[in-house]
């Protein structure tokens, strides 16, 4: 590969790392929970459906979205899906009525995830061919978090020169809204005359109806996705950091918040650190030493005494939990590499197992907001931390039995009926 194509595959790379800022709005609860719960005067209960409605428009549009990015120029979908977003906070930075809300993160749910997020997948892969499909995805997550921290540190500056609350937080949803639609036009510039007519040929890209459900059928698929789920139900509850910080220690909104923020910045170090301890163990061996690891640091946390004196320790309970999860999170979708599901039907494979593992995002959001409201931020975190935990050590259980169900077997064996198999080899 030429020097100058180099140069050019990275910075659209790089284009799409900072395009994430799409889900900066959406996810908003992670970053500023207190303020938005101040803003619309409702219980956590209610202000965690704003994100039960985003998980129910997300999860069908996991695999309906394959369609649309199959159908159509992907860098037109990312444009309109940011420019989109993009407008839609300018009317949310006016802190509307509460069901309004509701109506405008439906939205941002179709353009986020059913516009968004495949033609995202699918970018990646077609300008990581000339770079490596390993790395470029690997760098794709890393950046992701880096570019989390560039624009929540814009934001949260915003949001302090603002007087932080309600002020803070209207000048926040403002100033992302103006990242996304930036960033829109910088998509559609850095990706000008780009033919994707090549993407077309690759038929493990596409999603096929017919298959998804023989691909239910198959228990690999499940145990994949459950996996998943179960790690995820911890990466859900990653969004109420700040008001664990808040309200059970007393730090400041806008301290919790650059708290956040900052861990965001170790993030693409701490993925290849989980690449390349996944790369020298194997799959398997790599998986179930970073699981191990996330249930570890989340124990941990239930021995943090919740009064403010513990602030110091809580936060590197914290950290230390942040950053087992971020590992767990850039591997864990080796496991299709691993299970060796065929290329012919890697698209809808992705679809289903998409559909049944970011479900969290439609229940934890609610269910640890009734759990806040029926027994306060001391006990009601103790018991949100004992969910977790017994989440990460299921999905621990759950990787041991896929580690036997798939050994021996071979890809015939368990894909033959779904496709046809051009090499019958050895899966584990």
């Amino acid at each position: 590969m030429e020097k100058k194509q180099l140069w050019v595959a990275w910075g659209r790379l790089i284009a799409l790392m900072f395009s994430s800022v799409i889900f900066s709005i959406p996810y908003i609860l992670w970053t500023l929970y207190n303020p938005m719960f101040d803003a619309f005067g409702v219980d956590h209960g209610t202000l965690a459906f704003l994100m039960t409605m985003y998980g129910a428009v997300a999860i069908p549009s996991y695999l309906f979205g394959g369609f649309i990015a199959d159908r159509f120029n992907p860098t037109k979908l990312i444009f309109v899906a940011l420019l989109g977003v993009g407008v839609l906070g300018i009317p949310y930075s006016t802190l509307p009525s509460f069901n309004t809300v509701l109506i405008i993160q439906f939205f941002m749910a179709i353009f986020s995830i059913g516009l968004y997020f495949p033609a995202l997948i699918k970018v990646t892969r077609f300008i990581s061919d000339n770079m490596g499909q390993g790395l470029g995805y690997g760098a794709l997550e890393g950046g992701r978090k880096l570019s989390y921290f560039v624009f929540n540190a814009m934001f949260i500056a915003g949001f302090q020169a603002a007087g932080e609350g309600v002020a803070g937080l209207q000048r926040a949803l403002l100033i992302i809204s103006i990242q996304n639609i930036v960033m829109a036009f910088v998509i559609l510039f850095v990706f000008k005359g780009v033919n994707y007519n090549e993407m077309a040929s690759c038929e493990g890209d596409k999603v096929n109806l017919s298959k998804v459900i023989p691909l239910l059928k198959k228990p690999v698929i499940w145990l994949i996705a459950m996996i998943i789920l179960l790690i995820y139900v911890s990466s859900a509850i990653q969004g109420y950091v700040t008001n664990y910080l808040v309200s059970v220690f007393g730090m400041g909104e806008a301290a919790a918040a650059w708290f956040l923020t900052f861990t965001q910045f170790a993030a693409p170090l701490i993925v290849v650190v989980g690449g390349v301890l996944t790369d020298k163990l194997g799959i398997a061996k790599g998986m179930l030493i970073t699981q191990a690891l996330l249930a570890v640091t989340i124990a941990a946390l239930q021995f943090v005494p919740a009064v403010p004196s513990s602030l110091t320790i809580a936060m590197a309970s914290l950290l230390v939990f942040l950053i087992a999860l971020y590992i767990v999170r850039g591997i864990y979708w080796t496991l299709v590499s691993y299970a060796k599901i065929p290329k012919m039907v890697t698209g809808t494979a992705l679809g289903v197992m998409m559909m049944i593992c970011y479900t969290p995002d439609f229940f934890m959001y609610n269910l640890a907001g009734s759990i806040l409201d029926a027994n306060g931020p001391a006990r009601g975190y103790d018991i949100i931390f004992t969910i977790m935990l017994a989440c990460a050590v299921a999905s621990i259980g759950l990787m041991l039995i896929l580690i036997k169900y798939l050994k021996g077997k071979k890809t015939e064996e368990v894909y033959g009926d779904v496709c046809t198999i051009e090499n019958n080899e050895l899966i584990a």
